[in-house]
């Protein structure tokens, strides 16, 4: 339905929605109502084509890293969260995530990245059948970053952006080359 979901972290634990041509939220869910736990949802993303899961919504609890699976239920022409499961944790305070492009050079896996904002890491995972990170396949990809944060992959491109973010200096996007375009929806 062209509807934009968006999350308002920190604290705010609410789950929005923006209908076509809305400037404001035509709806806003406290995600704390659907069961989930901690400090709200700090990243969301719908798994990618060509997995099990796809099209399922996942999301992710900063700062205590509680990886989410979210059902939505169509209600008229927005949605509500019909449920959430807790699947798994990840570490380091993850700050944002995006799945990588399948047929990118080096994952030879349906993965995922992951910023981590207190371990200076963008960390890989690759992911099982559903969209889940599965935390024993953990490894760098961006080593020594202060403050990573977010993490998009440009339709057209392929490129990755994220940035430093609370680093004490300027906020900086950065962009990384060399992904295939990801298949949308």
């Amino acid at each position: 339905n062209n509807v934009l979901f968006y999350v308002q972290w920190p604290g705010q634990y609410m789950f929005s929605e923006l209908a076509p041509g809305s400037t404001t939220p035509d709806r806003s869910i406290d995600e704390r109502t659907s069961g989930m736990m901690g400090g709200g949802l700090g990243s969301i993303g719908f798994v990618p084509p060509g997995l099990a899961g796809s099209g399922g919504l996942r999301g992710l609890i900063q700062s205590e890293g509680y990886w989410y699976d979210i059902d939505l239920a169509s209600d008229g022409s927005l949605y509500s969260i019909a449920s959430s499961t807790m699947t798994t944790t990840l570490p380091h305070w993850p700050g944002g995530f995006a799945y990588v492009p399948t047929g990118s050079p080096d994952f030879p896996n349906p993965s995922l990245v992951v910023a981590e904002w207190d371990n200076t890491t963008v960390a890989a995972y690759d992911v099982d059948a559903q969209g889940d990170p599965m935390v024993s396949t953990r490894r760098p990809f961006i080593d020594n970053f202060d403050k990573p944060w977010g993490a998009y992959f440009e339709p057209r491109t392929g490129d990755y952006f994220f940035l430093s973010w609370g680093a004490g200096a300027q906020d900086q996007v950065f962009v990384v080359q060399g992904f295939v375009p990801p298949v949308i929806f």
